[in-house]
């Protein structure tokens, strides 16, 4: 079997977490972003906390409601958001990307905008930066699915916060979220003492994170809510983690670097075969040099011959399954949120999600894995032209 995403389960690397520095400065540097300095930095139990976070603060500093998404966004995010009091209104991706343009969401921002999640959906992050003006509300870059992305350095600096994710599935594998934010409360950083307490809590809370990893656990557990947050109101400081979590995200993303360098070079290889090519649109996109493809997308000229493709796939052991996120009305009451009057009907994302599959990391796959895959791949793509 070819599993869809292979975590990291190596332990080695978790004696880092003992380490005496926490690693905060090189974790930018490594990822090739120079933030202002005066931005925080702060690390918590997962990401969905630190973006609750930021909502609560954001909530403080605006009287305005409105929260900003594209029409294709992990659900966690808009349903925290009506959770705490807030209007999600979604925008519709490009024609042929899974990300709206930066400027059809400029286009949407009004008084009522009290800020804009722009986030790289299967690695694919806008590029348009000159269109990002200041006014009508805050930014916020969700990282979660482009760590490492060839464009983060000039995007981050010119948004009010980042977020990245280092949960199963994001690259890391290492648990835990990351807000830097040019606003929140004060002394933030220092709201967990360091030293050896937090380092022992930490290195547990690694281990059993790995241990979920190694034994394939962590695709059957449930969230403890249906969108994976608390109910009850936790101060900032209750949800921070040690900078000696900070140790383990370093150590690891020199591996991951290397593993998206493998996957940009195989994308490229992918839609330069023929079959490939003849069967699948957009290839500027999804076999682009400068996404993280993380999660690789293909898109059939042909959506209704996508189901067939997904289930050769698999018959093979290749888990591969239908891309796309689930449209807002699937997980929202549609009186909660609004649709942007330029995206009516959102027909864009919805074509999206009926002809987009999505493949195995394809920089994690041993050689092996890969020839499996491109073999069985073009083959049934063949057969369907």
């Amino acid at each position: 079997m070819i599993p869809r995403y292979q975590p990291i389960s190596d332990l080695e690397d978790l004696a880092t977490i003992f380490s005496p520095q926490d690693g905060r400065s090189d974790l930018l540097v490594r990822q090739g972003l120079s933030l202002p300095d005066h931005t925080q930095l702060r690390a918590y139990a997962s990401a969905r906390e630190a973006f609750r976070a930021w909502l609560e603060e954001l909530s403080q500093r605006t009287t305005a409601r409105g929260i900003l998404f594209s029409a294709q966004i992990c659900p966690v995010l808009p349903k925290l958001a009506v959770r705490l009091g807030f209007v999600p209104y979604f925008v519709d991706v490009d024609e042929g990307a899974p990300t709206p343009t930066l400027a059809k969401l400029q286009g949407a921002r009004t008084k009522s905008i009290a800020a804009t999640i722009v986030s790289p959906m299967y690695g694919h992050a806008p590029t348009d930066v000159s269109v990002l003006a200041p006014g009508h509300g805050e930014i916020l870059f969700d990282w979660a699915q482009g760590l490492l992305h060839l464009d983060a350095a000039a995007l981050s600096n010119r948004v009010d916060a980042n977020l990245w994710s280092f949960g199963i599935g994001k690259g890391l594998d290492a648990g835990g979220g990351l807000l830097a934010s040019q606003s929140g409360p004060e002394k933030a950083h220092d709201a967990r003492a360091s030293g050896f307490v937090v380092a022992q809590t930490a290195w547990a809370k690694a281990v059993a994170f790995n241990a979920i990893a190694a034994s394939g656990a962590w695709r059957f557990l449930a969230p403890r809510d249906s969108d994976g947050s608390v109910h009850e109101p936790v101060p900032h400081q209750a949800r921070l983690i040690g900078p000696a979590i900070y140790g383990l995200w370093l150590s690891r993303l020199a591996r991951y670097a290397q593993e998206i360098e493998i996957a940009r070079q195989r994308a490229r290889s992918l839609f330069d075969m023929p079959e490939v090519a003849a069967a699948c649109a957009y290839a500027e996109t999804f076999a682009s040099s400068r996404p993280t493809h993380l999660r690789q997308v293909l898109r059939l000229r042909l959506p209704d011959r996508r189901d067939h493709v997904v289930n050769d796939l698999w018959r093979a052991g290749i888990d591969a399954n239908h891309a796309g996120e689930p449209l807002p009305n699937q997980y929202l009451d549609t009186i909660t949120f609004q649709v942007d009057a330029a995206s009516d009907g959102l027909p864009n994302a919805r074509r999206f999600v009926l002809d987009s599959i999505r493949l195995p990391f394809l920089g994690r796959l041993r050689q092996d894995q890969w020839m499996q895959l491109v073999e069985r791949l073009t083959g049934v793509l063949r057969a369907q032209t």
